[in-house]
């Protein structure tokens, strides 16, 4: 956690009077950046029998800035993404120790990695309260 949080402090400090130039003589000023945040990072496993479905949400998971991926047994939330045929997909959030289901959902989508963003938006509504950003046409999870 401190090796990460000297990370982003050497970020934020090289970021905050960056100037862009761009080719002879061009410079942007982006003048400065500052990040503040006290929202608690989600640790969470993702659980699928399908590798593609399980790939794409880990990938769109990192992308969110409010999770950390996990293995099972070390996060608060653990989301299993059950294929229910080739359009459907199946929520489950856990949670405790020993885990429990705390909610359930079966999520359709013209196929089944378009039913698995949809879920993933799911399990964002139902874990932080706020709509999820998985499922969009121009996401770069797809």
């Amino acid at each position: 956690m401190r090796v990460l949080f000297i990370l982003l402090a050497t970020v934020s400090l090289l970021l905050s009077t960056s100037t862009l130039v761009i080719g002879q003589n061009r410079e942007i000023n982006m003048g400065e950046i500052v990040r503040q945040s006290n929202r608690e990072i989600k640790l969470i496993s993702i659980i699928s029998s399908d590798k593609v479905v399980q790939n794409r949400i880990v990938k769109a998971f990192n992308l969110h800035g409010a999770y950390a991926i996990k293995p099972k047994g070390q996060s608060n939330f653990t989301f299993r993404f059950i294929p229910v045929g080739a359009d459907r997909i199946q929520l489950a959030i856990e949670s405790g120790k020993p885990l429990k289901t705390q909610y359930t959902e079966t999520v359709s989508g013209s196929d089944r990695e378009e039913a698995a963003l949809r879920a993933a938006d799911l399990a964002v509504l139902k874990t932080l309260g706020v709509p999820g950003f998985f499922f969009r046409e121009t996401c770069v999870c797809r």
